[in-house]
């Protein structure tokens, strides 16, 4: 069975790429262009949320602490992606396992993936 990533990318582009190349890598990928759908509604609870972190309504960073605080999801890893460099000391205090700085290769992307991943167990 393949691991289920949600993936919160507000940029339809850059939503559309990154899932095309999870789903390539074998990967499940539920992708939402806003982060508020996860704070709202009941959803299924992924192996791994990856979130931007600039978006409209609620940041990543701010999903990210939110989602750490809720007992449902708290242990299942985040990935927080950003072109902003200064957010990776804010990222690991909301809790996320990984920052990982825009621009990255695809390459990146699935190699910190698999980490936490391994990591993780699953």
């Amino acid at each position: 069975m393949s691991k289920k990533i949600t993936l919160v990318e507000d940029d339809k582009d850059a939503a559309t790429m990154l899932t095309k190349m999870l789903s390539n890598a074998g990967y499940t990928v539920n992708s939402l262009n806003e982060g508020t759908s996860l704070v709202e509604k009941d959803t299924t609870i992924p192996d791994m949320f990856i979130l931007d972190n600039f978006m409209p309504t609620i940041h990543g960073v701010a999903l990210c602490k939110y989602l750490k605080l809720q007992e449902r999801t708290k242990a299942v890893p985040v990935i927080i992606i950003s072109a902003n460099q200064q957010l990776k000391n804010k990222a690991t205090e909301a809790g996320a396992t990984l920052f990982l700085g825009k621009p990255f290769h695809s390459s990146d992307l699935l190699r910190v993936v698999e980490e936490v991943f391994s990591a993780n167990g699953k």
